[in-house]
């Protein structure tokens, strides 16, 4: 299958309504970034919880931070603060997870929708830069474009089947469980806070990613 000049691709589509073609795994995808939705609202309700009621000016600065990478550092300079050494590690642990979700969730929301005859029963996602990347050449260098094989595209794309997406889904999942539960730890008072530290740390996910490094 070749791609066509001018910036048209035979049996690939990109446009809003690809989504449309495969109702059942965008509604998947909608549920996913849902979770991580609510996840972000949870690891804001962590902070004020270990902040108590010294919470109003801290929330205003940490309100002011756009989400990403800033706001979360700000998230774990707090929590060194305020954390000691054995809860402080469950919090890392946690960002790391919640990072994991929020970059997946930030590529279902952000990436161009692609539907293929060839690949029925798939999300398939294609990082903008790429598809600008391929407009350039098509502009500037035209026949080098005219030769690119739709196979090629669909190997810089991110596809997801319906296990995959339920996969997605149930690691989202124990993420916000995982986090409601450091916020019984850190703001519950009377809660058996050895056995929530036993919980959070024995946690499969929790174990999986404290053998991996790399920032939150």
């Amino acid at each position: 299958m070749k791609v066509a000049p001018h910036g048209e691709l035979r049996g690939i589509t990109i446009a809003p309504d690809a989504a449309a073609k495969e109702p059942e795994l965008a509604a998947l995808v909608a549920q996913a970034i849902a979770i991580c939705s609510q996840a972000d609202y949870f690891i804001g309700r962590a902070l004020i919880d270990m902040l108590g009621p010294r919470a109003a000016p801290a929330f205003a600065m940490y309100e002011s931070i756009a989400w990403g990478y800033s706001r979360k550092r700000a998230l774990r300079g707090t929590a060194a603060l305020l954390l000691g050494d054995a809860d402080f590690k469950i919090f890392e642990l946690l960002l790391k997870a919640y990072g994991q979700d929020e970059d997946q969730r930030n590529k279902f929301a952000h990436w161009l929708w692609v539907s293929c005859e060839q690949a029925p029963g798939y999300v398939i996602l294609l990082d903008p830069v790429e598809a600008l990347r391929w407009n350039v050449t098509a502009h500037v260098a035209p026949d080098v474009a005219a030769t690119r094989e739709a196979t090629e595209w669909i190997a810089e794309c991110s596809c997801y089947s319906k296990p995959e997406l339920k996969q997605i889904l149930a690691r989202f999942s124990d993420t916000l469980d995982l986090i409601e539960l450091f916020r019984s730890l850190v703001g519950t008072p009377g809660s058996p806070k050895d056995q929530i530290r036993d919980l959070l740390t024995t946690h499969p996910r929790m174990r999986q990613i404290a053998r991996r490094r790399g920032r939150p």
